[in-house]
């Protein structure tokens, strides 16, 4: 019965001889070997196991020595790697090798128990464990070669339990990679779950990850256990206040959270995806971030290319902001021509994709349908003395937002609640994502905006 069997591999320890008894007690079958060689002997023999629990500290050597020296094993086994609490970034480094996951000791029961069971429902491990670079949509994403690269790491990633640190511009579509990640693996029928860690006050932050409990005394689960047995993305995670920082580190050691009313502990089954758009290694050198959170969440490292990196992707994907935000519309554009391309390929969009679809949006709602003007689209930086470039910066429309007779032109036919939200979304752009900072510059309150981001995406769903 080798997918019940479990190898376990290290020194014959108290401390293993009680994993080996969680094990027995949840139904597996235990074989217990204190040397890698002769773990390695068993194994190239063709002896199959559901799971191998690998410790680091071996009767003949260093463990993850060993998976450095022997990636085939990595290939044909599913192996759960056990580490010192104090070696956190020795579990990552397994990880990247193609280990399944790893443990820090000591362990929990319940841990231990969910994460071998997890493995040997994935099954043996594939002989390669690359896909080929079309398991990702090029479309959504584009079709550069940048692009063409990064769809092949993460269609490589996908399959794996490891944690990646999406690295980016702000507006670079860090947060459709991560949701291109979750889609093409195991979870990708599971919720995917973000949360902005950037844009909220540190209470509200606390409550929207970890659950609170209401007014009326009712329990509302945070992100993480509504993100179960899918995917929780973090964006822009260097952000996290420290308190947060610690209550994070300590769910990725257990993958347990209390409930709000703390009567009880819930494990969690998570893949945890994040991003930044800041340096990791500058924010922990300045003590803005955790050296041993960033330890776990930086296990697989992936970088977005800025738009102005891969110009050949902008008219494509404009394209197809324009024709999803007409069919929302129920207006019909025809397709944009050499002009509108030229434009748009010779624009560098410091936004990047945020920029792009704020402009394709605002675009679609001032005008009725036809072919799109030209002014919609931003000129180059050179091509206007004062430096503004695209309807970020000058009115809708492309007119200076000086004139109001033309401004008001442009807002001719929108109803109030259109350019109140065209108005919002552009200071929420020009704020980097940032609802306090946005709600500074238009002088209210945060909570009025995401009061009316609620609304508006409750309308979303709604239909």
């Amino acid at each position: 019965m080798p997918g019940k069997t479990v190898l376990i591999v290290g020194n014959l320890s108290a401390r293993a001889e009680i994993y080996a008894a969680h094990l027995e007690r949840a139904g597996h079958v235990i074989c217990h070997i204190a040397s890698g060689a002769q773990a390695l002997a068993r194994l190239s023999e063709g002896a199959q196991f559901g799971a191998v629990l690998w410790g680091m500290r071996l009767a003949d050597g260093d463990g993850l020595a060993l998976l450095r020296a022997h990636p085939d094993l990595l290939r044909r086994q599913r192996v759960i790697v056990a580490v010192p609490a104090d070696a956190a970034a020795r579990g990552a480094e397994a990880m990247r090798l193609g280990a399944f996951d790893f443990l820090i000791k000591p362990m929990a029961a319940k841990r231990l128990i969910t994460l071998v069971e997890a493995a040997i429902q994935a099954g043996p491990a594939p002989l390669d464990n690359t896909l080929p670079a079309y398991a990702l949509p090029a479309m959504s994403l584009g079709q550069s070669p940048a692009m063409v690269a990064l769809r092949r790491q993460l269609a490589n990633v996908a399959a794996s339990r490891a944690g990646v640190l999406i690295t980016g511009e702000a507006g670079s579509g860090k947060e459709h990679c991560a949701s291109e990640i979750h889609h093409a693996s195991g979870r990708g029928d599971r919720p995917f779950v973000a949360v902005h860690c950037a844009s909220q006050p540190e209470a509200q932050l606390d409550a929207e990850l970890f659950g609170h409990t209401s007014g009326h005394g009712i329990e509302r689960p945070g992100a993480i256990q509504n993100a179960h047995l899918g995917t929780l993305f973090l964006n822009e995670v260097c952000d996290l206040p420290p308190n947060l920082q610690l209550r994070l580190l300590r769910f990725l050691q257990t993958y347990t959270v209390d409930q709000p009313s703390a009567l009880r502990t819930i494990d969690v089954d998570v893949r945890v995806l994040c991003s930044t758009s800041r340096d990791p290694a500058q924010m922990v050198a300045q003590g803005r971030l955790r050296a041993d959170l960033l330890e776990r969440l930086d296990v697989i490292r992936l970088a977005m290319p800025p738009l102005r990196q891969r110009r050949e992707d902008a008219a494509m994907l404009a394209q197809t902001f324009l024709d999803r935000f007409a069919a929302e519309e129920g207006k019909r554009f025809a397709p944009l021509g050499p002009q509108h391309i030229a434009a748009i390929e010779g624009y560098d969009w410091p936004g990047n994709l945020r920029e792009l679809r704020s402009v394709l949006r605002r675009a679609v709602l001032m005008h009725a349908g036809g072919e799109l003007p030209l002014r919609c689209l931003p000129a180059r930086h050179a091509e206007r003395p004062d430096g503004a470039a695209g309807m970020g910066v000058t009115g809708m429309g492309g007119e200076p937002c000086g004139d109001p007779e033309r401004l008001a032109r442009a807002m001719a036919g929108m109803t109030l609640d259109e350019i109140e939200r065209i108005a919002i979304e552009a200071a929420i752009e020009t704020a980097g994502g940032s609802l306090p900072a946005a709600a500074r510059a238009l002088g209210v309150s945060p909570s009025t905006l995401y009061r009316k981001r609620d609304r508006w995406i409750n309308e979303a769903l709604t239909g």
